[in-house]
């Protein structure tokens, strides 16, 4: 979240593309801050969604969330409103992405939700790949609907969209799931 939505990649190429010139001109452009009344909206509160929010505490953003159904407990929201599908898209100006992939949720963001998201909207998806259309993705960050997005998984993994690649509001990253959880389970195991 904090790479997309601070602009950390161009000013990342300029520097390892150029680094006899550590402050390019014309400089890249600035990135946002995650605090200042930022509304945040989680699409699934699973654990994945709600150990986010809690991590996104320090930032003092407005929490939003969409889930098939409203959490039972109070006590499991973390704190966040439960919003209709439609309005966590229009009011976040940071959506991430916690759903599994399914038949339900395959292109679950595409053109129509993208064109419904606020303008500028920075995106999010540590979720499946194949979640969000990318080639529509692509298109919404070429009209700047989408401001940026934070990724590290694909549609097509391991092959990554070339208009994703080619666009430098697009902060990538290899997906690092896999390694944590056998880490995770090598430690419990004393390996």
């Amino acid at each position: 979240m904090l790479g997309a939505l601070r602009n950390f990649r161009p000013s990342f190429l300029a520097l390892t593309n150029s680094p006899h010139t550590f402050r390019p001109s014309p400089a890249p452009a600035l990135g946002r801050d995650p605090e200042g009344g930022k509304v945040l909206g989680i699409l699934g509160m699973g654990g994945i969604g709600r150990n986010f929010v809690r991590k996104c505490r320090p930032f003092d953003m407005k929490v939003i969330y969409h889930n098939r159904r409203r959490l039972a407990d109070p006590a499991l929201e973390e704190g966040a409103t439960y919003v209709s599908f439609e309005e966590v898209l229009k009011q976040s100006d940071i959506l991430s992405v916690h759903v599994p992939l399914n038949e339900h949720t395959r292109h679950l963001l595409g053109k129509k939700e993208l064109a419904m998201c606020k303008k500028g909207v920075c995106i999010v998806n540590t979720a499946r790949g194949a979640v969000i259309d990318e080639a529509a993705l692509v298109e919404a960050l070429e009209s700047e609907q989408v401001g940026s997005v934070g990724l590290d998984v694909f549609e097509e993994e391991p092959k990554v969209h070339e208009g994703l690649l080619k666009n430098e509001r697009a902060f990538l990253l290899p997906h690092m799931e896999q390694r944590r959880r056998r880490h995770k389970s090598r430690w419990k195991n004393g390996v």
